[in-house]
């Protein structure tokens, strides 16, 4: 019985350590998304903005 109890005990130790890495991996995650939609903001931004300069030189 008391083997099965530090068995459990292992286990759930394990599963706690897991679970933190993942909530680490998670947060990471989540940053670097915001760090990609920002980028794609921006370059979208200056998208439009050649776009308009763009046009300003086209022959009509």
């Amino acid at each position: 019985m008391m083997q099965a109890i530090e068995t459990i005990a292992s286990i759930s130790e394990e599963n706690n350590s897991s679970i933190e890495e993942v909530s680490a991996s998670t947060e990471i995650m989540s940053s670097q998304v915001d760090e990609v939609t920002t980028s794609a903001n921006e370059l979208s931004k200056l998208a439009k903005e050649l776009n308009n300069i763009v046009n300003k030189f086209k022959l009509t």
